[in-house]
């Protein structure tokens, strides 16, 4: 038992080690295999994640690991200051609309919260455009990408700060954005076992 516990510390070391290599694609990516943009995805995620910082804060006051009711109490009270509208909850998903006013920016949407063993794991907003460019909005807060996808449909913009993805996808030849904010922790978990299994090492009492 000594021993194997002894393998599996080195190999945790070996591995936090390679995976913690600096990191930054703000690559274009024109046409991407889906395998190449899924590799580089997964290394900026282990990356940050192992980064040791975290960032749960989300928009409309929420935040990664907010359990189902606190998270609906929270849209409510913003429904009560007109700040949201519609919402709905089917299937465990959160729901509600809003409009946006800020600043030369302007546009409405719908935003959703999605659970997993009662905490929130992921928020997506689906937006439509109506005057200037959103996307410049969140340049200006998260700065360049550090990676860029593109295909027929849509261009891919993410970012990855500690535990935190966001995904900006822009829809071709439209004013539509499907924006996209994931907590990484139980995949980069997840991920890293079945490394350690691969190798034979037993990481479980």
């Amino acid at each position: 038992m000594k021993k194997i516990l002894f393998i599996s510390v080195w190999v945790l070391i070996i591995y936090s080690c390679v995976i913690n290599v600096p990191i930054h694609f703000s690559v274009y990516s024109d046409n991407e295999s889906n395998v190449n943009k899924k590799e580089i995805i997964n290394k900026l995620e282990k990356y940050e994640f192992y980064s040791g910082e975290k960032n749960n804060q989300l928009f409309f006051g929420l935040s990664f690991g907010m359990n189902f009711n606190d998270a609906k109490k929270k849209l409510s009270s913003l429904e009560s200051e007109n700040v949201l509208e519609n919402i709905s909850s089917q299937y465990g998903i959160l729901g509600a609309s809003y409009t946006m006013n800020y600043h030369e920016y302007s546009n409405i949407g719908r935003v959703y919260c999605f659970f997993n063993d009662n905490k929130l794991k992921e928020l997506q907003i689906d937006t439509l455009n109506q005057t200037n460019n959103l996307l410049d909005l969140f340049i200006k807060k998260y700065g360049e990408a550090d990676y860029i996808a593109e295909n027929k449909l849509n261009k891919e913009f993410h970012w990855v700060d500690g535990n935190q993805h966001l995904t900006i996808f822009q829809i071709e030849n439209s004013n539509r954005l499907l924006i996209q904010y994931i907590d990484t922790t139980e995949k980069v978990k997840e991920n890293s076992e079945n490394i350690l299994e691969k190798l034979g090492v037993c990481y479980k009492a």
